[in-house]
């Protein structure tokens, strides 16, 4: 690499610092409201702004960046979700309110080829769209791509491990350590799997049983205690922490409370 060249998009990049700054928070803004107006639950929204040493290691790495806008991932953010289904759902909202440049599913591999294994995620180069840019607070954005992460929290439990684990490729690793790796691999994606369909299941169960049936086949503690009082009696709970015994009569669907 041209050192003449490093050190100008390095000179640039320190030139659109306010820009990457301002950059980051419209970011958090559409991003965040999208989240929230969509009623999506997940486990962590977080962006950053590359540094100039990591900057300068791509650059020297690559060999190809003639222009700091050339670097797709100066600013970049990843959100990590509670559920696999929603990565899909979050990316179809993305590209309501984004320009998609890339689209990159590491979700979809072959186990026979995988190099890393669990690494499961979706990754995006995005730009803000002609509606967005024609506004004038985000014009000064036209030139600007910007990297987009989505995965849920267990594929992103096992990007963590997988760096700490060291390997470079599955060619520096014997066999049967990379076999484990695979099953752990498919052991994560049944989990993931798992947990859709769990949440689908008690989604479902809770639109299909009667109010009154979901209370009495409750386990009975102090917390659906509390919850019978309030939802069905339609009166403040009392302080039932000092007795000794609680016993629910379905019969005549009350409650009595039997203090010792």
């Amino acid at each position: 690499m041209d050192k003449r060249i490093e050190d100008h998009i390095i000179q640039q990049y320190y030139d659109n610092q306010n820009l990457y700054r301002s950059l980051k928070h419209d970011i958090t803004d559409i991003i965040e409201n999208i989240i929230t107006k969509n009623n999506i639950k997940i486990s962590n929204f977080a962006i950053r702004i590359k540094t100039e040493d990591a900057l300068r290691r791509k650059i020297c790495l690559k060999h190809k960046y003639k222009d700091v806008n050339d670097i797709t991932d100066i600013v970049a953010c990843r959100i990590i979700t509670l559920f696999e289904s929603d990565i899909d759902v979050i990316y179809k909202l993305i590209k309501q309110n984004f320009d998609i440049v890339e689209y990159n599913d590491k979700r979809k591999k072959n186990y026979d080829d995988r190099i890393d294994f669990g690494y499961n995620s979706l990754h995006l180069l995005v730009k803000y769209n002609e509606a967005r840019l024609n506004m004038i607070e985000y014009s000064d954005y036209r030139h600007i791509v910007f990297e987009i992460q989505i995965r849920t929290i267990l594929q992103h439990s096992w990007a963590e491990v997988e760096h700490g684990l060291g390997y470079k490729s599955q060619y520096e690793i014997p066999k049967d350590i990379r076999r484990r790796l695979t099953r752990l691999s498919a052991t994560l994606e049944i989990l993931d799997e798992e947990f859709v369909n769990i949440r689908d299941d008690i989604e479902e169960y809770n639109r299909g049983i009667d109010h009154i049936e979901k209370v009495l086949k409750t386990d009975l503690n102090y917390n659906s205690l509390m919850t019978y009082y309030h939802d069905f009696l339609h009166f403040p709970a009392p302080s039932l922490r000092g007795h000794k015994y609680i016993t629910k009569l379905k019969s005549t669907k009350t409650i009595v409370c039997l203090s010792i």
